[in-house]
């Protein structure tokens, strides 16, 4: 839903599907269900249909989730210039990782941080959906807006310097960052700025502070974190150090698919 509003679309409802294991009982698929659905109430966001399909050849569940919404002027980027223009980072980096690792690694993860700790991340699962903040971006005439998906914000900034055409300069210390989320990322060796980034937005436009002003008053996490520039070098600041960004990388989350620690 999230890269729908980011495209400039007006989200109204998902289509879920769902691949079971064959030994999966019915109950456990009414309860998660449930859980989807309260999840899309809160979001204000209709499930459409959710169609349920048994997989004999697997032990995982797999859920698949398709937004759907409508358009009523079709954005038009390939004639934007960019350069000179505020690149604004939305919602802390890696959550939607974390949450994956807490998932895989929650009996590790409890045996290291007390429950009061954790509980903020379990929490913010809502924080996956950035719906309004694309929405205020919008708002605000943004030029640009990207969604920080698999592969994380590196990933995401070298896909947006080619998608514009157009170079930056990013300071890495300005990125938005929550302690519990970097904290269980050290735990494993994982670097939070490869990894899935759900409900993070790079945004790019004129003037980044009075976004970032009115996505504060909302509660919403947000930084300019450098400037869009001439050419195509993409320029990572952290420090004194300065360094091209590489070329996206497999995100982080493979490794503890791996069994990596």
């Amino acid at each position: 839903m999230t890269a729908v509003a980011a495209e400039g679309g007006h989200p109204f409802g998902v289509r879920v599907s769902v691949l079971v294991p064959e030994q999966t009982e019915e109950e456990f698929i009414r309860e998660m269900t449930e859980i989807l659905k309260n999840m899309a109430e809160e979001q204000g966001i209709r499930i459409l249909n959710v169609q349920n399909e048994v997989c004999p050849n697997t032990e995982d569940l797999t859920v698949s989730v398709t937004g759907l919404g409508y358009s009523v002027n079709e954005k038009e980027k390939s004639m934007e210039n960019y350069e000179g223009k505020d690149l604004v980072l939305v919602n802390p980096v890696a959550l939607e990782g974390s949450l994956r690792v807490l998932q895989e690694k929650g009996r590790e993860i409890r045996e290291r941080f007390v429950p009061v700790f954790l509980g903020k991340l379990y929490e913010s699962k809502r924080d996956l959906f950035a719906v309004n903040a694309a929405e205020k971006a919008a708002q605000f005439h943004a030029g640009f807006i990207k969604p920080v998906t698999d592969g994380g914000v590196f990933g995401a900034l070298w896909e947006l310097a080619e998608e514009t055409g157009t170079g930056f300069e990013a300071d890495l210390k300005r990125f938005p960052v929550r302690q519990d989320i970097i904290e269980v990322c050290e735990l494993f060796r994982l670097n939070p700025y490869q990894m899935a980034s759900g409900g993070c937005l790079l945004v790019v436009l004129e003037d980044g502070s009075s976004f970032v002003e009115a996505c504060r008053r909302d509660h919403i996490m947000a930084a300019v974190i450098g400037r869009m520039k001439a050419g195509k070098e993409k320029i990572i600041l952290n420090g004194e150090e300065r360094r091209c960004t590489d070329r996206p990388a497999e995100d982080e989350w493979f490794r503890i698919c791996k069994g990596g620690k």
